[in-house]
């Protein structure tokens, strides 16, 4: 669940801002727009995804998953 949520905020923000890219092609432009910062959003929007997810488990006392995700998300930081 830990590595899942990030790659889909990854697909809607991809999904949103880059439709006519392919995801390799989206990935490489994103690192060559050095003032549009389009690289730190999609990885917040990914780690943002992966915090709700750790939020919805720890508030349903699925805490060993939970424990998961959290280190995912420090892993993935």
């Amino acid at each position: 669940m830990g590595l899942i949520a990030p790659c889909l905020g990854f697909m809607i923000y991809k999904y949103k801002e880059l439709q006519t890219f392919s995801y390799k092609e989206a990935i490489q432009y994103m690192m060559v727009q050095p003032g549009h910062n389009m690289l730190t959003v999609a990885i917040s929007l990914s780690l943002l995804a992966n915090a709700v997810l750790f939020t919805i488990y720890i508030n349903s006392h699925i805490d060993n998953t939970a424990k998961g995700i959290l280190l995912l998300l420090l892993f993935m930081h």
